[in-house]
């Protein structure tokens, strides 16, 4: 089945927020134009601050599903408390739900499967969902999550910089995961101002390219 699937915040537009600038490293479906699902691969702010554009659909009968790997919602139950917690009823906060897992998630007839990762001292998740896995935040992939991402279409891992970081992949680290397991495409998310696009671009294999807002890919997620 193909798929109709886009990664916020990498693969944009979020409908009726083309004006923000956002990060969310989510999932997110695109059905009859609107955002549906977000899913949190982790709890840091600066990927899921519960930001603008879970406050902006104020036409939306009731709340947005929100989809979070068991340890990753309890971080976000307890840093945005006046979220989950709160009996505030004049507007101006996320209108969420929170909807917890721990093994895979089944949603819009897909399956998404949580592929462990190490963030620095962190331990998080990634996700494969069909012919594609996304991966991002990372500066490790234990060997018994790379069995988990063979044989795919498209495969999409964090690339910070050329220099060492202690979180995150460097590109020379992502290439050698992309030799090692080999995708048919990959692109390099989380990627700093330190590559520049198009001069990076240029120096990498033909398979392997800088993600882009914008970007839109077809593979089959069933």
């Amino acid at each position: 089945m193909p798929a109709a699937y886009a990664m916020r915040g990498l693969l944009k537009p979020y409908p009726g927020l083309e004006r923000t600038e956002r990060r969310c490293y989510g999932l997110s479906r695109r059905a009859s134009g609107r955002q549906q699902t977000p899913d949190d691969s982790h709890h840091q702010r600066e990927h899921n601050s519960l930001r603008q554009e879970y406050r902006c659909d104020l036409k939306r009968e009731g709340k947005i599903p929100l989809y979070a790997h068991e340890t990753a919602a309890t971080s976000l139950e307890s840093i945005f408390r006046y979220i989950f917690k709160s009996d505030y009823k004049f507007g101006g906060i996320a209108r969420v739900e929170m909807n917890r897992f721990n093994e895979s998630l089944d949603l819009f007839g897909a399956r998404f499967d949580p592929v462990q990762i190490i963030h620095g001292e962190a331990i998080i998740h990634g996700f494969r969902f069909g012919s594609a896995a996304y991966l991002t935040d990372f500066s490790e992939i234990p060997p018994e999550s790379k069995e988990k991402l063979r044989d795919l279409d498209i495969l999409f891992l964090d690339a910070l910089r050329h220099r060492p970081h202690p979180t995150h992949s460097t590109v020379e680290n992502s290439l050698r995961l992309v030799e090692e397991l080999k995708p048919r495409r990959a692109f390099f998310t989380h990627i700093s101002h330190d590559l520049p696009h198009r001069e990076t671009n240029m120096n990498l294999p033909e398979h392997v390219r800088l993600a882009h807002d914008g970007l839109k890919l077809e593979f089959e997620i069933a």
